[in-house]
């Protein structure tokens, strides 16, 4: 849901939901990373401290962890480059390059393209920078 701006989030029946600025549900998900810095506190709002588990800050993500999506986020192509049967796309997330394999008609470097992160392929690595198989994503 690109272009999409997230106002506060509140817990239902175990999911979070997440509202725009009118109060309105946006989206709705069991797990929610914040990687908002200050905003962060802003975002949970009145939320109990019970539902929020601190993450490290370090999370990676494997090039297969991003994938086309219609409905994802906005991002823009940095590069291209020929990979066997498609290319391999070199995106601009946020001020972090991130690679992503591409099976479709490939774009040009500066358009846009919408993709979506599979938790399963992020992982969270401790302070000493070892990766906790337990702290996968679910």
């Amino acid at each position: 849901r690109g272009g999409t701006c997230v106002q506060a989030l509140a817990r239902d029946a175990g999911q979070w939901l997440l509202l725009d600025a009118t109060g309105r549900e946006v989206a709705r998900a069991a797990h929610v990373v914040l990687a908002a810095a200050g905003n962060t506190t802003a975002l949970l709002g009145a939320t109990r401290t019970a539902d929020v588990r601190p993450f490290p800050d370090r999370v990676g993500l494997r090039p297969e962890a991003l994938q086309p999506a219609e409905d994802g986020a906005a991002v823009r192509v940095l590069a291209r480059r020929f990979a066997g049967d498609g290319h391999r796309l070199t995106l601009d997330l946020g001020g972090v390059a991130a690679s992503l394999r591409w099976r479709q008609a490939a774009p040009a470097a500066g358009e846009t393209v919408h993709v979506r992160l599979d938790p399963a392929g992020a992982v969270v690595f401790d302070d000493a920078g070892e990766p906790q198989v337990s702290e996968r994503l679910p």
